[in-house]
């Protein structure tokens, strides 16, 4: 963990760029500030140890980055300038190995994954080595480390018609602790599994924050003992995509996108937009929307193109792009 003084530091670079922007940057018209993202790992579009599969996780945690490959069921970890330094996992039941996990954060030297079709949340140590396995009763698709050795870890049960909570915290051991957030229940499941998908992200002080992918509904708040605290309501600044498309005989689907991807450092959210695509549809987008936790939008971040996935620290913006290749980018003013 860093210390104070030592986040502060890193803090500073951010704190100065939103002052300078404020003052002297390109401001929208809605009055928010812009700013853009560039390069900083030269050798991208080359290097083969930051090209993946199929990326469906990304998160920085204590100066380290974690990226799922659920294609390869491989977990990969870099340091904070994108240079590989572990990888865990392979496909297989094995001790050792992963069955389509689902996420990853470093912890304490090494990673834990929640390992999807085995369902349960594994620890490897900083030599590779499993460590540590808590089994579930699902499958997991996302989660979050919490205080104490315990485990907060998001299901969907919408695709089965579950009434099971969306939120459900475990202790160490494995024993459940509490439940939260029912799912959404619709006779169309398909429709169901999309509006519980949510992103998992840790506050300071244990606080948790749950945003739902595909419902404009806010960020939710919850301590970490399952109270909720709340909902965070975004701004007129802040674009929820929505559309109706035919899908069938008869059938139109109406959906709407709340963000593609979201992250959270020091007190402010990072939400990745979604944008058109050329048929009209949803997809990736290239602008990362901060806010505060009083919802207020404080500044709006331009990619160098469309990112699937993103992670913030307070010194970087990391990303994962269109052909999957991992981008390490700092945040300039326009």
């Amino acid at each position: 963990m860093k210390s104070t003084s030592q986040r502060d530091m890193f803090f500073l670079p951010w704190f100065w760029l939103f002052v300078l922007t404020l003052n002297a940057g390109d401001v929208s018209r809605t009055g928010v500030p812009r700013f853009r993202a560039v390069d900083t790992k030269g050798d991208f579009a080359t290097d083969g140890k930051a090209m993946f599969a199929r990326p469906i996780h990304l998160a920085f945690l204590d100066g380290r980055l974690s990226i799922v490959d659920a294609e390869e069921s491989v977990v990969s970890v870099f340091d904070e300038r994108g240079r590989l330094i572990a990888q865990v996992g392979g496909r297989g039941q094995g001790p050792g190995q992963l069955d389509l996990p689902t996420a990853a954060w470093p912890d304490a030297g090494g990673v834990v994954v929640s390992d999807g079709r085995n369902r349960r949340i594994v620890r490897f140590d900083a030599r590779g080595r499993e460590s540590g396995v808590l089994r579930l009763p699902f499958f997991p698709e996302a989660f979050l480390l919490l205080a104490g050795g315990r485990v907060l870890v998001a299901r969907n049960p919408g695709v089965r018609d579950d009434p099971s909570a969306i939120l459900n915290c475990f202790d160490r051991k494995g024993r459940p602790l509490w439940g939260a957030l029912p799912p959404a229940a619709s006779r169309d499941r398909v429709a169901n599994a999309l509006s519980n998908v949510v992103f998992l992200l840790g506050g300071s002080g244990g606080d948790i924050f749950v945003i739902f992918r595909n419902r404009a509904t806010g960020i939710r708040r919850f301590s970490s003992d399952g109270r909720e605290l709340g909902e965070i309501r975004l701004g007129r600044d802040y674009p929820v995509r929505r559309v109706k498309k035919d899908i069938g005989p008869g059938k139109t689907l109406k959906a709407e996108v709340f963000c593609w991807h979201a992250s959270y450092d020091e007190g402010r959210f990072y939400l990745l937009a979604a944008d058109w695509t050329e048929d009209r549809d949803l997809g990736p987008g290239s602008e990362v929307y901060i806010a505060g936790t009083d919802g207020r939008v404080q500044g709006i971040i331009e990619l160098p193109e469309k990112m699937t996935k993103i992670a913030a620290s307070a010194e970087r913006l990391y990303g994962l792009d269109l052909d999957y290749r991992l981008r390490v980018l700092k945040v300039e003013s326009k």
